[in-house]
């Protein structure tokens, strides 16, 4: 298994993780439904307070540019980075 081809997670993870409110990725998947639709989805850590939506918005957006991904499912879980 792994993702499709042209299809690089570690940039996917990196873009996320890259964000300056410092969110972590716990898990992320990639798979194609056909030959013309991938799907991507994703458990993202962020820190308490940090507005989840614009992440979420943001990584939809690279995942469409970069990759053709055209359907994402990200979820997201406040925490206290620093206690876990």
């Amino acid at each position: 298994e792994g993702a499709p081809e042209g299809i690089d997670l570690v940039e996917i993870r990196d873009f996320i993780e890259s964000d300056v409110t410092k969110p972590r990725v716990v898990n992320l998947h990639v798979w194609s439904i056909n030959d013309e639709v991938s799907t991507l989805a994703a458990h993202v850590k962020v820190a308490d307070g940090v507005n989840c939506h614009e992440l979420q918005q943001s990584l939809d957006h690279f995942c469409r540019q970069h990759f053709g991904i055209t359907h994402t499912t990200i979820q997201t879980t406040h925490v206290d980075l620093f206690q876990d």
